[in-house]
């Protein structure tokens, strides 16, 4: 006998009811709702999420955590430039909220300087860092577009 059974076969509603068992509503359909992807203490940000909230226009500062020579040459429109050392360096970053959600990436998922800059983020208190693990390469790689000079 199963929990709370009384040894009667169960049956399942009429398919013609809106009402599931004992006469409750049906409940709608459930969103999905994704576990982040993890590595360990990182949580990892896909390049076509990403992707979509900038397009979008959602809430979200893009740091490219590399040099500010690399970032000239070639870094994700809307990507802001502060190096790892900066960032460990000031202690915060002035007037973005610890809640504020921040993506941070380099050149490519070898490159350990997003994950470095995602931990330091962690450890000033900002808590919802991810790595695009994926960096510049991972983007250019699904065909999102790129730019180049300061900024």
């Amino acid at each position: 006998l199963g929990c709370g059974s009384d040894g009667a076969p169960a049956r399942p509603p009429p398919a013609d009811s809106a009402a599931g068992a004992a006469g409750a509503p049906a409940l709608p359909a459930a969103e999905v709702v994704r576990a982040p992807r993890m590595d360990g203490d990182v949580v990892l940000a896909d390049v076509g999420e990403v992707r979509a909230k900038l397009g979008r226009g959602d809430p979200m500062l893009l740091i490219d955590a590399r040099g500010s020579a690399d970032y000239a040459q070639e870094h994700i429109p809307g990507a802001i430039n502060i190096p790892l050392q900066k960032i460990a360096a000031a202690g915060e970053l002035p007037g973005v909220d610890r809640r504020y959600e921040i993506v941070v990436y380099c050149i490519a998922e070898s490159c350990p300087i997003s994950r470095n800059a995602v931990r330091t983020l962690a450890q000033l208190g900002y808590t919802n860092v991810k790595d695009m693990r994926a960096g510049l390469v991972g983007w250019k790689t699904a065909g999102f577009e790129t730019a180049s000079g300061g900024g």
